[in-house]
């Protein structure tokens, strides 16, 4: 009871439909998105963020619309957090050219401008300077806008985040540092490869405030993260929520493969999948008499037939004309006389 007192006096019902909505679209395309690569539907890797949707919901529901974000290797449900169009995301995974980066970008090197997503990158913790130069920039041209970056426990052992929050404390940036903890790096778990008892102490020596949360839990996610964007807009600099979370499908879509089950303790995954993020907040939502099961159930009606909209949309999509293979390398158009011309690509 005092847990929906406490939902009911931070968020409205309206808002915590849209965010359970949000939850139940991550989920659903990746299941839908999954199923497809393993039939063989699109190629490249491709992560899933299942299991992690109270993190990415949770996170962006604290931030405003003109707010950046920068993903790592496993942000579909970051980008559909923020806004993006699930048929742009879908046409992005299968290479079409009505897809969120024009099919360039794939699983893992999303980018969606019009929702502020910034880009991503499949090279572990590639795009954390990246966040920091962001950032500077949005410092720099003072508009009051902050920077939230998504990197996993594993990318986080990288060298250049280590500098990358050096810099940003140092400079002051308007920079959220989101770590998402599942446990494994791979096939490899955390206790195999950190002697540290939370990756996020690391912050402390770079003098930035650092937050654990539980990433299983929608509203405790967000609290955290309005906490650090209200610091960040005030000009106090960066902030690392390290949320503690489990992914539900296998490290990356891989054809003919099998999952974590194969190694994961099944005590552990049971654990895990027990707390789903999805059924705590729908059960929170109920206790707290701000929405009822009729509601609940339209809005999973609804997201089901919009995936299967977007699955449909992304199939009957064309691919890239070979005349696109050049565009968008540059700020502006920039047609070397070098290039080979399309005549002499399709030959």
């Amino acid at each position: 009871m005092e847990r929906a007192t406490m939902l009911r006096s931070e968020l409205d019902a309206e808002v915590c439909l849209q965010m359970y909505r949000k939850m139940v679209t991550i989920r659903h395309f990746e299941e839908v998105s999954g199923g497809a690569y393993r039939r063989g539907e699109f190629w490249g890797p491709t992560h899933s963020s299942a299991g992690e949707e109270a993190v990415d919901v949770g996170v962006c529901t604290a931030l405003e619309p003109s707010d950046k974000i920068v993903g790592y290797h496993r942000s579909h449900g970051l980008f559909i957090a923020k806004g993006s169009e699930i048929k742009a995301l879908m046409a992005e995974l299968f290479g079409k050219i009505t897809g969120a980066s024009k099919g360039k970008g794939g699983s893992m090197h999303l980018a969606d401008r019009a929702v502020g997503g910034v880009c991503s990158g499949g090279v572990l913790a590639s795009s954390v300077p990246v966040a920091v130069g962001v950032a500077l920039a949005l410092k720099k041209e003072r508009k009051n806008q902050v920077c939230v970056v998504g990197v996993g426990d594993g990318s986080f052992e990288e060298g250049h985040v280590g500098e990358s929050m050096n810099l940003a404390s140092l400079w002051k940036v308007p920079l959220i540092f989101l770590l998402y903890n599942n446990k494994y790096f791979q096939l490899i778990s955390a206790r195999s490869r950190s002697s540290a008892t939370l990756l996020s102490d690391r912050a402390i020596g770079y003098n930035i405030p650092r937050t654990v949360v539980d990433g299983q839990d929608v509203v405790e996610v967000y609290r955290a993260t309005k906490e650090a964007v209200d610091r960040a807009r005030c000009g106090e600099g960066p902030s690392l929520i390290e949320a503690m979370t489990y992914r539900y499908q296998a490290q990356a879509a891989r054809a003919g493969l099998g999952g974590e089950e194969d190694f994961r303790p099944q005590d552990e995954r049971e654990y895990w999948f027990n707390r789903d993020p999805i059924k705590l907040f729908r059960a929170c939502l109920l206790a707290a008499k701000m929405a009822n099961p009729e509601e609940l159930e339209a809005v999973e009606h609804e997201v089901k037939a919009a995936v299967q909209e977007a699955l449909h949309y992304a199939r009957k999509s064309p691919y890239p004309d070979v005349g696109e293979m050049f565009t968008d390398m540059y700020s502006q158009p920039v047609h070397p006389a070098w290039y080979l011309s399309q005549e002499v690509v399709r030959k």
